[in-house]
């Protein structure tokens, strides 16, 4: 038998290590983007909002820590998703800035090779308006989702499922940026015109020559391959497993998500098998660390 406790083994799946290290990662992205900003000339303006946000946020969870198991996980949770998101934000604006040469051509030659066509898919979509209008909410699905799952995972005495979201989120979202800065691209919309193309002006900004200076409150995700939308898609039906009909209402949710990603969204196909695999990965990881969590070794 090992000599290892069981219980050792189980305390260091990704599942079980909890609030400390959620937001010690955070906190370890936000010192990144702070330092990495102040290296490259890169000025972020109207981070007073999301701070006084977190910390009143975060008040309230101490306050209610004794009192309410549910709000203090509701704001504690909302907390997390408000730092993650603008500290998250911030560093896909310091890979773009890496300025790489452009893989579109690459990309687009990888779908044609597996058979997508994306500007056929989108004249599809576009040539019926009700396929349209459902895949345009789909996409922008994504923020109710991030509200419905602070609520409900505390409501339904589901923290830790909601604490695995919240780090898969930013254990996802690292090596997204990476391949990002490593395969920079400006997307089809770029080419052919789409729903999504409000990114474009900071991207080519972030590739010709700094310092730059953008406001928070306007900046968005920029990230193309692979795609992030892909992933949090995966991540939030994942988190919702064994849920019953809440769970299958998310599911069916975010396949439409899934489909709307290149038309609406702007990305190649390609950029959506990146973003699954790496939800995939980082899903069985946790998975196999679990198993090992429950099983003894000879």
């Amino acid at each position: 038998m090992s000599s290892t406790p069981l219980s050792w083994h189980r305390a260091h799946t990704v599942h079980e290590i909890g609030r400390p290290v959620a937001y010690a990662l955070v906190g370890s992205l936000i010192l990144t983007d702070l330092l990495w900003s102040s290296c490259i000339g890169l000025s972020i303006r109207g981070w007073w909002e999301p701070t006084a946000a977190v910390c009143v946020l975060l008040a309230l969870s101490v306050a209610y820590r004794r009192r309410s198991h549910v709000i203090m996980g509701m704001t504690e949770s909302a907390a997390f998703w408000v730092s993650f998101s603008a500290a998250g934000c911030v560093l896909t604006y310091l890979c773009a800035a890496s300025a790489l040469p452009l893989q579109d051509a690459e990309l687009t030659g990888i779908d044609h090779a597996i058979g997508f066509d994306w500007l056929e898919w989108r004249n599809i979509v576009l040539a019926r308006p009700a396929l349209h209008w459902a895949l345009f909410l789909a996409y922008m699905s994504l923020m109710p989702e991030i509200v419905f799952s602070v609520l409900f995972f505390p409501a339904m005495g589901l923290s830790k499922r909601g604490i695995e979201l919240l780090l898969f989120a930013v254990l996802t979202l690292l090596p997204t940026a990476l391949i990002s800065a490593l395969c920079p691209a400006l997307g089809p919309s770029a080419a052919f015109g789409g729903d999504d193309t409000t990114y474009l002006a900071h991207l080519l900004a972030l590739r010709a020559a700094g310092p730059w200076a953008f406001n928070l409150v306007s900046m968005q995700g920029i990230i193309t391959m692979p795609s992030y939308h892909t992933v949090l898609a995966l991540l939030f039906t994942y988190a919702y497993r064994g849920t019953g009909p809440i769970g299958w209402a998310i599911a069916g949710l975010n396949g439409l998500m899934l489909l709307s990603i290149p038309p609406v969204g702007g990305h190649y196909l390609v950029d959506m098998i990146g973003g699954g695999a790496i939800a995939l990965l980082v899903v069985m990881g946790s998975r196999w660390s679990r198993f090992r969590g429950t099983t003894t070794p000879a």
